[in-house]
């Protein structure tokens, strides 16, 4: 079964790695500082929570075929791009003051993780349509991708 932020151990796991982060935490790779990313994965969060409206760019190859291969049999690939509202180079949130962005990544990751059975979620920009389980394993799989980048 794929992780999951729906699943208390996961999400817990990821929020310990997220505690260890520290404003002077190095990218192994990419142009994201620390408080970018947690910027980043934070606005990835609203837009599943309907809260950061973005642009439907999905295809029906990205939501059948690629959307399976993302929650499923690949890792999340170094450099795939993002969407100009998650980006906090772009339209996304600039980082401000690190302890803020991290407890905003925390709060979001609680709130996503308890986000009503009977509420749809967001269609994302690329997977379009998606279940609570599927926005469940996608954000897990985002926000541990980025993990990995600052080697948390």
């Amino acid at each position: 079964m794929p992780k999951s932020i729906l699943e208390e151990k996961c999400r817990a796991a990821l929020s310990e790695r997220i505690m260890k982060l520290s404003p002077d935490s190095p990218a192994k790779w990419g142009s994201l500082t620390v408080g970018g990313m947690l910027c980043h994965i934070g606005d990835g969060m609203e837009q599943s929570l309907g809260r950061r409206e973005d642009i439907d760019r999905s295809t029906f190859l990205f939501r059948t075929v690629v959307k399976f291969l993302v929650l499923h049999v690949l890792p999340m690939p170094k450099g795939a791009p993002t969407s100009p509202r998650l980006d906090p180079n772009r339209e996304g949130t600039h980082p401000q003051e690190f302890e803020r962005d991290r407890n905003r990544a925390l709060a979001l990751l609680e709130e996503s993780a308890i986000w009503p059975k009977d509420r749809p979620m967001a269609p994302h920009p690329a997977f379009g349509p998606m279940t609570r389980a599927q926005r469940g394993i996608l954000t897990w799989k985002h926000i541990h991708h980025h993990l990995k980048q600052f080697e948390a």
